[in-house]
């Protein structure tokens, strides 16, 4: 299984300003980490101190070699502990690009936004460079690379799947729109898509696709409106959350699901419990069947967890502090984030106050496609 990026873990990644009115301005910054579960070892992923000064690394996608690829001050890059960070080189599409997935033969997928504002799918290989997968003028987005060297994403408004000796072929929707999110490497496809209920077309479903069956809407939790996907391993197992929103708290209320061909969509906090709160929701699953993901404690707090049978669910905050959790792989590696904070340089607030307003139109986008 190849593991990456999941949509929520965006908004953490290039970390925060914030400012008190004590004697001096304060920086609140994301130090990102592989560990790996097993060995309790941790490796900094890339340069996160240079003399007074705090970066942060988009690290969207790991792969079982350990290596990561992600978004590093503008460039794309790939880091590995023994080779440290690679630069990829220039994108094709010279203005905002994201680099979102790496398989376990290190090819690379992401997409970029032109001149003209259009986003544009990408292949990197270590051969190649970057390579556009369609270079028309209709937006996509590559989200996911498997071993095989199918990709998947959108185009326009529409699920594909490509490959370099078929091209891109749509996989269909559920009524109106649908959006790739991850390939397994049996080429099952999970994604979102939106069904008209009544005249209402915003309900948001998570569907599976493979080609013996085609596209199927997993559907939602009892008591919830929409379902999104947030990871799929070799066997098939699904996680993803179901979500209603709360006009009290004015907030989404999420709960997390895990779904299999022989017993369906289940409550994932019913099936491996909670932190001592009401919600579990999971990030990602490799072949394994380990989990991690977040649930919320008896205080309602949200704290990362790491889970096995064998260890049961384990409070990654409690136990090692750590803030987030990313990409999970079949050695139980996995991306972890701590929050650090002191006195920025002004080049430093610029920097992570950028980073911060390029997110924030990202996940409006999101939002509204």
């Amino acid at each position: 299984m190849n593991t990456r990026k999941i949509f929520l873990l965006a908004f953490l990644i290039l970390g925060s300003v914030q400012f008190s009115h004590a004697d001096e301005y304060t920086w609140s910054a994301t130090q990102t980490f592989l560990w790996s579960y097993g060995s309790k070892e941790f490796v900094q992923i890339g340069p996160t101190v240079e003399g007074t000064d705090i970066y942060s690394n988009g690290a969207y996608s790991l792969n079982d070699l350990g290596e990561v690829a992600g978004v590093y001050r503008g460039n794309s890059f790939v880091w590995s502990k023994e080779e440290g960070f690679a630069d990829l080189g220039t994108n094709p599409t010279p203005d905002a690009f994201m680099t979102y997935a790496i398989n376990n033969n290190s090819q690379v997928v992401g997409w970029g936004t032109d001149i003209e504002n259009v986003e544009h799918s990408y292949i990197w290989t270590s051969e190649d460079g970057f390579t556009l997968i369609d270079p028309s003028k209709t937006p996509s987005q590559a989200h996911d690379i498997n071993d095989i060297g199918q990709v998947v994403g959108h185009l326009g408004y529409q699920a594909y799947i490509w490959s370099e000796s078929d091209g891109i072929e749509y996989i269909g929707n559920l009524g109106i729109r649908s959006y790739a999110a991850e390939i397994n490497n049996n080429g099952q496809i999970i994604g979102s898509a939106n069904i008209l209920i009544g005249s209402d077309p915003y309900n948001w479903r998570v569907f599976l696709y493979d080609d013996e069956n085609g596209i199927r809407d997993l559907g939602v939790l009892d008591g919830y409106s929409h379902s999104a996907p947030s990871g799929i391993n070799d066997n098939g197992q699904v996680l993803g959350w179901s979500y209603e929103y709360d006009n009290a708290s004015e907030q989404d209320v999420d709960q997390g699901f895990i779904w299999d061909e022989e017993n369906g969509l289940q409550s994932l906090a019913a099936q491996i419990g909670t932190l001592g709160g009401i919600y579990t929701v999971g990030f990602d699953i490799n072949n394994l069947g380990h989990i991690i993901g977040r649930s919320t404690t008896a205080s309602g707090e949200w704290h990362p967890f790491f889970f096995s049978e064998t260890t049961g669910l384990i409070d990654l905050t409690d136990l090692y502090g750590f803030s987030w959790v990313g990409p999970l792989n079949n050695n139980d590696q996995l991306i972890v984030y701590n929050r650090i904070t002191g006195v920025p340089e002004p080049a430093t607030m610029l920097l992570l106050a950028t980073g911060l307003v390029g997110l924030a139109g990202l996940r409006k986008k999101f939002t509204r496609s």
